[in-house]
């Protein structure tokens, strides 16, 4: 699968919500099949990084707020890899 844009930005009120939607990622992929060009969306899992815990990402690519405190103070920029996967063998 190949990613819409090379990079996605989104602003986040450090007031948000657990589950608040703060945007969305999207792929396409061009198999040939429509079950082999499903594509399912997960934050790929980086052990240092923090925003793994703060943000999580739906199969679809919605990406939400994972944790109840968002402190603009401490953290001003939160970066994360999304990882697209298609169903194709």
């Amino acid at each position: 699968p190949e990613f819409d844009k090379p990079l996605y930005q989104f602003l986040i009120d450090e007031n948000a919500k657990v589950n608040t939607p703060v945007g969305e990622v999207k792929a396409h992929d061009n198999d040939a099949t429509l079950e082999n060009s499903r594509i399912t969306f997960h934050i790929k899992d980086e052990i240092m990084n923090p925003a793994n815990q703060d943000f999580r990402v739906t199969a679809d690519g919605r990406v939400l707020v994972a944790r109840e405190t968002l402190d603009r103070e401490t953290t001003n920029t939160y970066l994360f890899t999304v990882v697209a996967t298609d169903s194709g063998k």
